[in-house]
């Protein structure tokens, strides 16, 4: 085994040499450095073999909600109230996220506190890894991170949830026009 395999799998199972242990190296295992256990528990695999075996129709699912959204918010990103998080033409989304982003900051929490009013779950998110606490303690960056400081405030997650309803996703995208008509004093939908 490679050193950096072994290294890998010590790491992998509790921060041990129980790999030592289990091919013959010796006759105890021990802790000898830093790590943690990532081994995944029983519920945690099956949780994931489940997934596993209805892959399919959930990433036909996501993808539904991924293009419902894509179609019925494309006339307010013309209007240009929000840019809708593209999928170059020659990839295929897993529909994982559906993301807007907006002009402004301001802009954004317009969106997010104008859905969340209405039970609507949206995120904004998550601080950049380099700028959260663990980043600025244990990071480094080789550059000033522009595009990223620019935009994380200003991007707001909408819910993909596999069992997110026709009744749910319409009410999440009128919301959504409803907010932005309200900015224009319109009430169209």
């Amino acid at each position: 085994m490679t050193s950096a395999l072994l290294k890998y799998s010590f790491y992998l199972i509790f921060s041990f040499n129980r790999h030592d242990f289990l091919t013959g190296v010796v006759n105890k295992y021990e802790w000898i450095d830093i790590g943690s256990s990532y081994v995944p528990s029983e519920l945690s695999c099956a949780v994931l073999w489940a997934q596993l075996e209805d892959s399919e129709k959930i990433f036909l699912t996501r993808r539904q909600h991924f293009q419902t959204y894509s179609a019925r918010l494309s006339e307010l990103a013309t209007r240009g109230k929000f840019k809708i998080g593209c999928v170059p033409t020659d990839c295929l989304t897993n529909g994982h996220i559906f993301y807007l982003i907006f002009p402004t900051d301001e802009l954004a929490m317009y969106y997010e506190n104008g859905l969340k009013e209405s039970g609507i779950s949206v995120f904004s998110h998550y601080i950049p890894l380099h700028s959260s606490q663990a980043g600025l303690k244990f990071g480094r960056v080789g550059s000033d991170l522009t595009i990223t400081n620019n935009i994380w405030k200003r991007l707001l997650r909408l819910p993909m949830w596999t069992d997110l309803q026709e009744y749910q996703l319409n009410n999440i995208v009128n919301r959504i026009v409803e907010l932005g008509n309200a900015l224009d004093g319109s009430s169209n939908n």
